[in-house]
């Protein structure tokens, strides 16, 4: 469907999706650690924004890797969850 229309549509709609799932990773990969990121973020540590940054970076390239690579909007999803749940995973094990 997002291959079939106007480019900048479907980058739109790519735009808007991985902002959506970036925030969702945030928000999960943010109650799944047992510290308060944003309030050591606040109070000035820098060793919580540079491992959050992390975190974020990491899956941040994964989307674009994934938009970059993959011919379908749906296979686009896939490769995006699962970059998630194995990060969110590896975070748990470590």
């Amino acid at each position: 469907m997002v291959n079939t229309m106007h480019p900048a549509l479907a980058y739109l709609i790519y735009i808007v999706t991985s902002f959506a799932m970036l925030g969702l990773f945030l928000l999960v990969y943010t109650r799944v650690t047992p510290h308060r990121e944003f309030t050591l973020i606040r109070q000035g540590n820098v060793a919580a924004a540079l491992s959050l940054g992390g975190a974020v970076l990491g899956f941040s390239l994964t989307l674009s890797s994934s938009i970059q690579h993959n011919a379908t909007f749906a296979m686009f999803l896939l490769w995006a969850f699962g970059a998630f749940a194995v990060q969110v995973l590896a975070y748990l094990v470590a």
